[in-house]
């Protein structure tokens, strides 16, 4: 479960300006200055979600007070409907100011302690110590405080009793207890540089003493709730909307970025929201995850750190101080790009009003317009994002006219994929295709009106290119003679991905017309649609062009990649260089590189 949209208007009674955030990923990080409104907003998203959950299926309620208010002939009643329906109009309202990766209201924890005294289970009964144990393993920090060293002594006493030779719990018990104490230690072992020992009357002990004498610092015993909360409740944190409100108070760099992975890493399908101060943690996540909290309401920040930085360190000479001490933005992102390209790329989720997708819907339509119907390959579907969006998009009269079929290399994705093309086609059955023999075995030569590629070449090999394109291509040979390859890419990456074994290689016009010998005669043939000043691209490639490609013309086109790259380069590395150029440096360097080492093989 995800926000992946929050839309609120001005709310004066919090002091909060209007809140719009959108494309919310699985990570959102909120930065500001004190004062800013950081933990106002988390409230007021918490207090939202419990009027969510008290909020019954709207829709059905209006329709019922409609019909109500229409069937009783008791004036005196009217009033009574018309409130009724009045409140549940504006509930309807209220809801749709929170867009969520689900049809179901969200459940929101709390998850950074805010209680620094721990219950001595030397002074609870023993049925009390089992209790409070149990309680721990509720999401969040409600019992922790009163739990966390029950529990620690919970687990020791069940691993003493687990290894004790004179004992007589099962085979599984024992494997489960021994199990348990060494996830426990481990946590510990990691966060607090020590180990749970016992002592001679039965005491669990942290550092050598028992858990009532330990006199834990402020930060340790945060920690130590912490690393009760991670081992206790990490299997319940999956499908929760976590939040964590300035985890860094009490927490040394370190620990803190150990801890945000270690519940990063069981939030499975939920999302974390930070509310920080915390330059460290900002630096650890990605870019686009960030957000800048100023004057009571909110924007993005990922592309610009500068201006977060900043925010957060004041005059410009302290930035520079940080900068220096550990590098220049444009150095980072450089980095921190080359990093992400020893890293296999991700199968993306379809997103509402992605430009991308309705940049080829557009193309589509324009091609229903001189044909009529259309039968479509999505060549290198992966999760079915671009029938989400077709389905979405679609009247149910143009998705009639869609024959719609979808081929990826890889199954893992398949179920996502199915359930997509049934929202668009209304059954997947014939439709998915990870064998090319067997997509050729169901579908004539020639029989294919378009055939899409997006975001799909440049993670294919160069080696492989030969058998798509060409006379004896499979992409040119499944399309009709006056049929299309159409062609999309984000022209400059913002992540790095290694796709294969040369990284990935991005072509451009230029290059594209390189590599099917395009001529200014064949613009019919060839027709460029270009957005967001070229950072999207289609290219719409009729089947004559594409029995023009070969081997040779492969090479030219990287030829010529590498000297558009070469000059990119130079370009930026004259420039100032923040962030963003550091960003497009590692794009190029990596563009440079793949090309030559294409060429090289």
């Amino acid at each position: 479960m995800k926000f992946i949209s929050i839309d609120l208007p001005a709310l004066p009674d919090v002091n909060l300006g209007p809140i719009r955030m959108n494309n919310l990923g699985q990570v959102v990080v909120i930065a500001g200055r004190n004062g800013a409104g950081k933990s106002r907003l988390l409230n007021t998203i918490t207090i939202a979600t419990k009027k969510l959950l008290k909020i019954t299926p709207i829709e059905q309620r209006i329709q019922s007070f409609t019909d109500a208010l229409a069937q009783n002939r008791n004036p005196a009643r009217h009033k009574d409907f018309f409130d009724a329906l009045i409140k549940a109009q504006a509930e309807l309202k209220y809801r749709r100011q929170f867009e969520l990766s689900e049809d179901r209201s969200p459940v929101i924890v709390p998850f950074v302690p805010t209680q620094i005294g721990l219950t001595d289970p030397s002074q609870l009964a023993k049925g009390d110590i089992l209790t409070q144990s149990k309680k721990v393993e509720l999401p969040g920090i409600a019992h922790l405080s009163r739990g966390c060293f029950s529990k620690i002594q919970n687990v020791q006493d069940r691993y003493w009793e687990a290894t004790h030779p004179a004992t007589t719990i099962s085979g599984d018990e024992v494997t489960a207890a021994k199990e348990e104490f060494g996830r426990l230690n481990l946590i510990v072992r990691q966060f607090l540089n020590t180990e749970i020992t016992r002592s001679v009357n039965g005491e669990a002990c942290l550092f050598g003493l028992p858990l009532g004498s330990t006199n834990l610092s402020a930060g340790q015993s945060v920690i130590v709730q912490l690393c009760i909360a991670i081992h206790a409740q990490g299997a319940r944190l999956n499908d929760l909307i976590i939040f964590m409100d300035e985890p860094e108070n009490h927490l040394h760099p370190a620990a803190l970025l150990d801890m945000i992975e270690a519940v990063q890493s069981h939030i499975g399908n939920g999302q974390l929201w930070i509310a920080t101060h915390s330059v460290p943690l900002l630096a650890s996540v990605d870019a686009s995850s960030i957000w800048w909290m100023e004057g009571n309401t909110i924007g993005k920040a990922g592309s610009t750190p500068e201006k977060v930085l900043t925010g957060l360190l004041g005059e410009e000479k302290r930035r520079e101080q940080l900068a220096s001490f550990l590098d220049l933005p444009f150095a980072l992102a450089s980095n921190r790009y080359a990093a992400e390209c020893l890293v296999p790329p991700i199968t993306v989720d379809h997103r509402e009003d992605d430009p991308q997708t309705n940049q080829i819907r557009e193309m589509f339509d324009r091609l229903r317009q001189t044909r009529g119907s259309l039968r479509i390959l999505d060549f290198g579907a992966g999760k079915g994002r671009l029938a989400s969006e077709l389905a979405e998009s679609w009247t149910e009269e143009v998705r009639r006219s869609i024959d719609y079929v979808a081929f990826d290399p890889s199954a893992s994705d398949a179920s996502e994929c199915r359930s997509a093309i049934s929202r668009l086609c209304g059954d997947a059955e014939g439709r998915l295709f990870h064998d090319a023999t067997e997509l050729r075995a169901r579908f004539d030569a020639g029989s294919f009106d378009v055939v899409v590629m997006c975001n799909v070449l440049h993670e294919i090999h160069p080696s492989d290119w030969n058998g798509l394109f060409g006379e004896e291509g499979k992409v040119t040979k499944v399309l009709r003679p006056d049929g299309f390859l159409l062609l999309v890419e984000v022209q400059q990456l913002p992540y790095g991905e290694k796709a294969h074994q040369h990284g990935f290689i991005v072509l451009d016009t230029a290059q594209l017309k390189v590599l099917f010998a395009v001529t200014e005669q064949d613009n019919q043939e060839f027709i460029v649609d270009s957005r967001r000043d070229g950072w999207l691209k289609a290219h719409l490639i009729g089947r004559q062009l594409l029995t023009r490609y070969s081997a040779a013309n492969r090479n030219a086109a990287f030829r010529d990649l590498t000297s558009t790259a070469r000059d990119r380069i130079r370009d930026l590395r004259a420039g100032a260089g923040d962030y963003r150029q550091g960003r497009l440096h590692g794009f190029w360097l990596q563009q440079f590189a793949n090309s030559q080492l294409a060429l090289d093989e």
